[in-house]
């Protein structure tokens, strides 16, 4: 069973990702006057932080604070976003514009670091987890179905708080809840310096050259995932252009925040299934892909002036494009996770590749930014947007292929210890200089994955845990 401080903190960090964000969107449009160009640009610079969630996974990894390596940055990045979140609404005007995106950014950063000391976290439980078992990705789902909880919650809040006590109380809520986790941190599944130290070997003159070569080999091996997921991750978002045709159609914050809820609930029931059904991760990639083609079509559709019920075709879009990217990402964080377990620098492997996916998701809203600014969409001109949309729905479609790149194994054959090899890389014979993700059991003692030669020179062995 997964701890419950670690589903408590990314049910924080979800929260505190979701409940801001229809209050800081809509005074950026209404209060401060932002273009969607504008504000494409704000979420470019709010993601940056979290490209580098590789430089923070090395640092958690080997700088331990108080003798532990998660919990000291947890706990004290959650006090520098309860902080930036505190500060948020006093620079909420237009002749402060600068100081809002700052604060803005640095929450962004300190979430970052926290979700990246969480994941680290998570990974010493993955360890746990056997390949072709039913419990393997059971901690990464458990911990994505608590942070799409917590998203639940944000969304459902978001615009009836923000028309109650206006950016203040959103933000000052959102700081208390991560002073309280400043304090559950204490609790989440850590192991000590000391213990890193002595097992793993991590004062050894080539370190360095053991990090490279293990970040070298968890890329090596999971190079058709990572294409695959940054193939359909650099797809122009439409979600700035969606917002301010709503705005446009005199869509009210409440309204907005029913919109956002209905996408999460559909993000948290695909989780349940998901978990139940274990899906092929190729089958479930292809899904995820076409329901975001389909999601793409019916915002094309939303803004036609035509359209009766707008608010609740929005949330149907809403539902089919939460549940196409849920099933895009559980597979390729499975199968991330699973190759970063096995390495003695989990964290930074792990964070290394859904930095890439963060970095895809830069390139996707800065490419919207710039056809958002070429068509001249603005709250006051929305005759392109779907122009625009469409454009989308058409390229996503053609991207369903895509998902050949994935292994063609079943899970349940995985777990039915199906002959044939379903690893990311075929294994070969020991004899081979080869490097395996696969793990072996033996009655003496625990044995060490085997890398190639070049891994050997570089001193950097993933053991089996």
């Amino acid at each position: 069973m997964t701890p419950t401080s670690i589903l408590f903190g990314y049910g924080v960090l979800g929260l505190c990702l979701v409940l801001p964000s229809v209050a800081s969107s809509y005074v950026m449009s209404t209060v401060m006057g932002m273009t969607p160009s504008e504000m494409t640009t704000v979420a470019v610079w709010c993601s940056l932080p979290w490209v580098t969630k590789p430089l923070w996974g090395a640092v958690s990894d080997h700088c331990a604070m108080c003798g532990y390596r998660r919990r000291p940055y947890v706990c004290l990045f959650s006090l520098l976003a309860a902080a930036s979140l505190a500060a948020t609404p006093y620079y909420a005007a237009a002749k402060t514009r600068g100081m809002m995106i700052f604060t803005l950014f640095c929450t962004s950063a300190a979430l970052c670091v926290m979700d990246v000391a969480l994941d680290g976290s998570l990974m010493v439980l993955v360890k746990g987890e056997k390949k072709g078992t039913k419990d393997e990705g059971k901690s990464q789902t458990h911990s994505w179905m608590a942070r799409v909880a917590g998203g639940c919650m944000g969304s459902g809040w978001s615009g009836l708080v923000y028309e109650w006590g206006g950016i203040e109380w959103v933000c000052y809520i959102c700081a208390a809840i991560c002073l309280v986790l400043s304090v559950v941190a204490l609790d989440i599944p850590d192991d000590t310096a000391a213990e890193q130290s002595s097992d793993r070997g991590l004062r050894t003159p080539s370190h360095t050259c053991a990090v490279t070569g293990a970040l070298w080999a968890f890329v090596r091996h999971t190079k058709f995932v990572l294409l695959a997921a940054v193939i359909v991750g650099i797809v122009p978002e439409i979600g700035t252009a969606q917002f301010f045709y709503l705005l446009s159609a005199d869509a009210t914050p409440v309204s907005l925040s029913y919109i956002d809820l209905a996408g999460s609930c559909a993000s948290f029931l695909s989780l349940c299934l998901y978990s139940l059904l274990k899906p092929s991760h190729r089958l479930s990639f292809f899904f995820g892909v076409l329901l975001n083609a389909v999601a793409c079509t019916l915002g094309a559709l939303l803004t036609s002036d035509s359209v009766p019920w707008l608010v609740p075709m929005a949330c149907a879009e809403a539902v089919v494009g939460a549940v196409g990217s849920t099933l895009c990402l559980l597979p390729v964080i499975t199968l991330l996770g699973h190759a970063a377990s096995r390495s003695r620098y989990e964290s930074t492997l792990y964070s290394a590749g859904l930095s890439v996916l963060n970095a895809a998701s830069v390139v996707s809203e800065s490419v919207a930014g710039l056809a958002m600014r070429r068509l001249h969409i603005a709250s006051g001109d929305t005759d392109n947007i779907r122009r625009f949309v469409g454009v989308v729905a058409a390229i996503t479609f053609l991207l369903t292929p895509v998902a050949l790149l994935f292994p063609r194994t079943s899970r349940r054959a995985e777990r039915a210890h199906d002959p044939e090899d379903h690893e990311l890389v075929p294994l070969k014979a020991p004899s081979e200089a080869s490097f395996s993700l696969e793990c072996s059991e033996s009655s003496s003692e625990e044995e060490e994955v085997v890398f190639d030669r070049e891994r050997d020179v570089l001193n950097a062995p993933l053991p089996c845990v």
